[in-house]
């Protein structure tokens, strides 16, 4: 297990949204919660520009009747139809310095933060105050996920209003919550394998697990799964020797930060009646994050009846709207032997959804992917497989900047299998669903 580093949270709006108009809600457009202190001071000089007191060109029967319908829309709740009416008025008076900011404050409240953002910033290259359009641009940067660009705007405006309000509280929702001294993550699994031969028949096995991780100070990791796998006899057709039952116990420790990381692993499995009674595992995975995520993985196996050393470097890409991909190789030697293994998988993340889906090809023996928490304990080689999954988080439990979640899991892995006897390929499916939770 990687730790992840997940240091920002969604911030709780204060204010209440007023309602959108039927016409605006068909378009897609919802209103937005307003930090007390942005409202406040946007809603002064709305007063003022309304009032006449800041345009010069308020006297002008045009301009006056586009205000007059701008905030007739305002008041009834169509954001969309008081934004078109600044806009356009905007394009009369490109230069009026407050009747951009009110468009830019409409485009906030209507949801549409990029359109807010251009507004604030053409604001910024008028001849206006700096720390007003700064404070309008933090907050549409802020709902824009973009906190790093948003803290700047908002030391702008400290740095010339040191008591902001507004300023203070979109610093204070950017800011990274202090980590939780300890993180407990409990969760259990539970799955089912069929292997096919062509004239051999069916088996079927299903598998259970436990595992309990303890994340300190988001940095230090220890934790330990046990797996439990058995026939079932009863829905069955075997071939070959009985499978009588196997246990699996991993333990893993790792230490990590945004730009590096390391986990060491020990597995031991016991098998009842089947390939080596008792086989040990051990290995390490590293990380350096300087282009997404550069992963090493190393494991060594020992069995009764051979030694497996594994090396499997891959890289994690990050695209754009959630997307990555994840290409990767291993190589292994076995009994005089080198196997090479080329595996590919890509991903979508986007909320609390999550999907994957990736292949492999090339032989392998007997792999161990430790990190995975996966052992193919078996005489077969497997020649090719593929796999995929989603998973959903639940919700959350506790009050802010706790990170009680859970998460629902389901996993599907496919192999072909070449047993060492000579026989016909052997086909093995494995479904598997879990669910986590962190304390």
């Amino acid at each position: 297990m990687r730790p992840e580093y997940n240091t920002m949270r969604s911030p709780r709006p204060r204010s209440r949204p007023r309602r959108l108009s039927r016409s605006a809600k068909r378009r897609g457009y919802r209103s937005i919660r307003v930090p007390a202190g942005l409202a406040a001071r946007l809603l002064g000089w709305i007063a003022a520009l309304w009032s006449g007191v800041c345009h010069a060109q308020s006297d002008e029967p045009l301009y006056a009747e586009a205000m007059a319908r701008a905030s007739a829309a305002d008041r009834r709740g169509d954001l969309l139809a008081e934004t078109h009416e600044l806009a356009g008025l905007l394009g009369r008076y490109p230069q009026d310095f407050d009747l951009t900011l009110r468009l830019g404050f409409a485009y906030f409240r209507a949801g549409m933060f990029t359109h807010s953002e251009d507004a604030y910033r053409k604001a910024l290259a008028q001849n206006g105050d700096p720390a007003e359009a700064s404070l309008g641009l933090g907050w549409a940067l802020q709902r824009q996920g973009r906190c790093a660009e948003s803290s700047a705007a908002f030391r702008v405006v400290l740095g010339r209003r040191p008591a902001d309000a507004g300023a203070r509280d979109g610093l204070r929702l950017c800011a990274p919550p202090r980590p939780q001294s300890i993180r407990l993550t409990v969760g259990a699994t539970l799955g089912g394998q069929a292997s096919n031969q062509v004239g051999q028949g069916t088996q079927i096995s299903a598998n259970g697990a436990a595992r309990l991780d303890v994340l300190f100070r988001e940095r230090l990791l220890l934790g330990a799964l046990y797996r439990y796998r058995g026939e079932l006899p009863a829905i069955s057709i075997t071939f070959g020797s009985p499978f009588a039952g196997q246990h699996e116990v991993y333990l893993h420790a790792g230490y990590g930060v945004p730009f590096v990381g390391a986990t060491l692993h020990y597995a031991v499995v016991r098998d009842q009646g089947g390939l080596s009674t008792t086989s040990n595992h051990i290995g390490m995975g590293a990380r350096i994050s300087p282009l997404g995520h550069i992963f090493l993985d190393l494991a060594a196996s020992f069995y009764s009846d051979a030694t497996v050393f594994r090396v499997g470097p891959s890289w994690w890409v990050p695209l754009r709207f959630g997307l990555s991909l994840q290409p990767g190789l291993a190589l292994q030697v076995a009994q005089g032997q080198v196997y090479f293994n080329y595996a590919f998988v890509a991903a979508f993340s986007r909320g609390r959804f999550s999907l994957w889906a990736g292949g492999k090809y090339g032989e392998e023996f007997r792999p161990a992917y430790l990190d995975a928490t996966i052992i193919y304990n078996l005489s077969d080689k497997v020649l090719a497989g593929a796999l995929g999954g989603a998973s959903i988080k639940l919700g959350k439990w506790g009050g802010p900047g706790k990170p009680g979640k859970s998460l629902l899991s389901l996993y599907y892995t496919y192999d072909c299998l070449r047993p060492s006897d000579g026989t016909a390929d052997t086909n093995l499916h494995a479904l598997t669903i879990g669910i986590s939770r962190d304390f």
